[in-house]
């Protein structure tokens, strides 16, 4: 009984853990978009798994992400539907954020500003929702411009911009929605309407010096309708029309003074600006190093840079360069080659590469017919010349594989250690007992002058030189009408002789047959080895 019960919780279990698998595989990684009928299914899905979160920072770390996730399908082919994706989730971060402690906000505040600036950058190649709702188009962009503005001030909690309202979606899409955006402060004051006396401290104007270009403009220029209290007294809060497109979202006294726009200074170290990507993403050329602009260049200009890769962490060198190789240069980290301050000059440090297979890199250099083994058996790692080829460290015992082709024609057809040492060619001595050569009419046959002997050369020649031969002969060589020739006695060549040319068969056989010999045929030397008669 408890076995079965075991085997159906053991079951349950792992139907849920694979039911669990394929939701969140769902939830991750399916391809679905807010204009999918699947859409509203996933984002349930997705909130539902806010309960395994369990602390404030958590959530909205991943309500986030979320949020991320929403801005990186914004498109301008279906720019209502997935906006309106990012609307709502954006209204869920900040409602996570109304619950995270002040002093859990450092990652979330940069993290959050720099999504809320690839929403804008994202707003500014939409073309249908500025042409068919300019006004609404017009209202977001400034919301979530504001929004940003207010994230970026660390005296803004981010538990309060819950008090920022985000309109719903609905809002944005209907052309003649009746609920507007609501704009409350982030610490509402109502206004008040206080006459100063002369000489009071707000006619003074002290806690907001009138100088420079505020000098010169009217009191009503900001006191509408003598209203004082709740004044925007932020530069944005004025000039946020006249600033430029892309331009830094922070502060505009970091830049600028009162005095005038220009000359501007940024003081990065006063703004605590430390992310160089929230701002300067956009001005990076193509292919640019990905990390921070600190990397290379300083706070006062682009030009001159100076790249410290130690600084920066690089250590991979091809995540950066890899685009910038030649065509079938070697494929592992530069630094095996080049240093940070130039590539050239450049030495590749074989150790240091583990580069000990030749072939992987070298294969193409090689010259036609070329040795097919490491490079290394005649190269050294410094240049390809001179090159010395090592037989015995390459284990080239077998000289036809390499040379066959070099062997000039009717050459001796054995290994060329027989006669070449592995220095040179020449000069060259044959050793006829080293290669085994005892029958010399396999390799001199065709060396032989006219009407030559038919044997052996080792019957008149020694294996050091043609000449100086020494020929035995025991039989006279100018017995009867021979005189010297050869073919008279061997008409068929070689040591096969004959008598019958010079004397009649017929009459030697009734001779010979008479002294009772009568297989003299054979034995013509036992008796006439001097070509004599000796008929005794």
């Amino acid at each position: 009984m408890r076995r079965n019960i075991l085997i159906v919780t053991l079951s349950i279990l792992f139907v849920l853990f694979g039911m669990s698998t394929i939701v969140l595989a769902f939830v991750e990684f399916a391809p679905i978009n807010a204009e999918q009928k699947l859409f509203p299914i996933q984002e349930k899905l997705e909130h539902s798994l806010l309960v395994f979160y369990t602390s404030p920072t958590s959530k909205s770390a991943y309500e986030l992400r979320l949020l991320e996730k929403r801005v990186d399908d914004l498109s301008e082919d279906q720019e209502i539907a997935r906006f309106n994706a990012v609307w709502v989730e954006l209204e869920h971060v900040l409602q996570q954020f109304e619950l995270l402690p002040a002093d859990a906000e450092g990652n979330s505040r940069i993290r959050f500003v720099k999504i809320l600036g690839a929403i804008l950058e994202k707003m500014e190649q939409f073309t249908y929702l500025e042409e068919t709702n300019p006004t609404k188009f017009k209202e977001a962009y400034e919301r979530i411009f504001d929004l940003r503005m207010l994230a970026l001030d660390s005296t803004n909690p981010l538990s309060s911009l819950i008090n920022f309202r985000i309109a719903s979606r609905q809002d944005l899409v209907r052309e003649n929605a009746s609920q507007k955006f609501t704009t409350a402060p982030i610490k509402a004051i109502q206004p008040h309407r206080v006459p100063f006396l002369p000489g009071s401290v707000g006619e003074k104007h002290d806690f907001f010096p009138l100088i420079g270009q505020h000098a010169d403009i009217s009191c009503e220029s900001c006191h509408v309708n003598l209203t004082y209290a709740g004044i925007p007294n932020q530069c944005v809060d004025c000039h946020s029309d006249v600033l430029p497109k892309n331009h830094y979202a922070g502060i505009c006294s970091l830049c600028h003074t009162p005095e005038a726009w220009k000359p501007a200074n940024f003081d990065h170290s006063t703004a605590e600006a430390a992310d160089c990507q929230g701002c300067h993403l956009r001005d990076k050329p193509t292919r640019h190093y990905s990390g921070q602009c600190s990397s290379c260049h300083s706070t006062d200009a682009w030009i001159p840079a100076s790249f410290d890769h130690s600084v920066a962490g690089a250590t991979d060198c091809l995540s950066c360069h890899a685009v910038k190789k030649p065509v079938n240069h070697f494929s592992g980290q530069c630094s095996s080659c080049h240093s940070t301050n130039a590539w050239k000059p450049a030495t590749f440090n074989h150790s240091a590469a583990g580069a000990t297979n030749c072939q992987s890199c070298h294969l193409v250099n090689k010259p036609a017919n070329h040795f097919s083994g490491q490079c290394s058996s005649c190269h050294s790692t410094i240049a390809w010349k001179p090159a010395t080829f090592n037989h015995s460290a390459a284990g080239a015992t077998d000289c036809q594989s390499c040379h066959s082709n070099n062997k000039p024609a009717n050459h001796f057809s054995g290994q060329c250690s027989s006669c070449h040492s592995t220095n040179a060619w020449k000069p060259a001595t044959f050793s006829h007992s080293a290669a085994g050569a005892t029958d010399c009419q396999s390799c001199h046959s065709g060396n032989k002058p006219a009407n030559h002997f038919a044997g052996q050369c080792s019957s008149c020649h020694s294996t050091d030189s043609w000449s100086g031969a020494s020929f035995s002969h025991s039989f006279p060589m100018n017995h009867g009408k021979a005189n010297g020739e050869c073919a008279q006695c061997h008409p068929s060549g070689g040591s096969s002789w004959t008598c019958f040319n010079c004397h009649s068969q017929s009459k030697m056989t009734e001779k010979h047959e008479e002294k009772g010999i009568p297989d003299y045929v054979v034995r013509c030397m036992e008796c006439h080895g001097n070509g004599r008669k000796n008929d005794d």
